[in-house]
Formats: structure tokens, sequence, C-alpha cells
């Protein structure tokens, strides 16, 4: 019995993370689609762009994988936990927020450094328009 679920797993994991491994590309492809249309790069631009963008966007998922598990703690414990535990938590909060500011003010002189002052707003409302077609995908594919 074992070795059948052993089987049953050795045949499945791969499929499932292949499929989140297709989805994710997915998302990035339509990323890069939106960004690059909406900002309007040139491929010269890309080229210098997206490499400082991936840099950010590395950090960034770092920092919001820190700030999961903190609220995975608060969730999980915070009826059982001490009040000095808990301020604990919620000031790792707070100070991912800070690191958050702090991350997006650094980047924003690195995005200044390889595109022309209009197309880094034009890479802030590309931001909100991604997560706006993002969601509305997501959305829909419930639907």
């Amino acid at each position: 019995m074992k070795k059948f679920i052993y089987l049953l797993l050795a045949l499945f994991l791969p499929l499932a993370l292949f499929s989140q491994q297709n989805r994710r590309d997915k998302i990035e492809s339509l990323r890069v689609a939106i960004y690059t249309q909406k900002i309007g790069l040139t491929p010269e631009e890309s080229k210098v762009f997206w490499p400082v963008y991936d840099q950010y966007n590395r950090e960034l998922q770092s920092l919001n994988q820190q700030q999961r598990n903190t609220l995975l703690k608060l969730k999980a414990d915070l009826d059982q936990m001490s009040n000095a535990d808990v301020e604990k938590l919620v000031d790792q909060e707070i100070a991912y927020r800070t690191q958050e500011a702090t991350l997006a003010a650094k980047y924003h002189e690195k995005f200044k450094k390889v595109l022309p002052i209009q197309k880094v707003a034009k890479l802030y409302m590309a931001e909100v328009a991604f997560k706006k077609e993002l969601l509305k995908r997501i959305k829909g594919s419930r639907e």
C-alpha cells in the first residue's frame, strides 16, 4: 500500500509543480507585456530596466514572505500569545511596512537612473494596471 502511495506521489507531484511553474510563467509574461506596452520601453531601455526591476521584485518578494510568516503566526496563535509576544509581532509588521517603503525609495532612484522620469511615472501606472488585469483574470477564471 505504501508503495502505491509513493508511486502516486511520484507521478502527480511533478505535474502539480509543473502546473504551478506554468502559472507563474504566464503571470510573468503578462507582467512583461503590460509593463512594456504601458511604459513604452525601447529595446535598449528594456535591457537595462528589467534586471533592475527583477532585483527589486526579488527583494520585495522576500519582504512579503516575511510579512506573511508574521501574519500567519498572529492568526494561528493570537489568543494564546502573551501581550509581549503579540507586541513583538505587531512591531515586526510596522518594521515590514517601513522596509517596504525604504525599498521602494531605493529602487525609485535606480529606476530614475535607467529610465526617463516620464517612463518611471508610467511604471507606477503599469503596476496598477497589471494588478487590475491580474485580479480581473482571477475573477474571470472563478466564474
